[in-house]
């Protein structure tokens, strides 16, 4: 019983970490929160916060995640994730 404990507080733990840090990385907007957490199941905002793409690439990069690293992403969240991302982190 007290593994599970540890187990679901260390959880805990790394989303409050995780959710800060996406809250210093990636820029302020509509959008941003339930894209640190999309983004979020696989890698830390780091990885891609820095980067500028067109709609079109994020798209590309979106698809990729799905079919070749299993991002689970429902119609909606994505709909905000690439409005966010073209946005935010869109090539000008």
């Amino acid at each position: 019983m007290r593994g599970i404990y540890l187990g679901v507080s260390l959880a805990l733990f790394a989303i409050v970490v995780w959710s800060q840090d996406s809250d210093k990385v990636l820029p302020d907007g509509t959008g941003k929160t339930v894209t640190a957490r999309v983004c979020g199941q696989c890698h830390s905002p780091e990885k891609f916060a820095e980067e500028k793409k067109t709609k079109a690439q994020w798209d590309e990069v979106i698809t990729k995640m799905v079919e070749e690293q299993g991002l689970e992403i429902s119609e909606p969240d994505y709909n905000v994730v690439i409005a966010y991302l073209s946005k935010y982190l869109g090539k000008k």
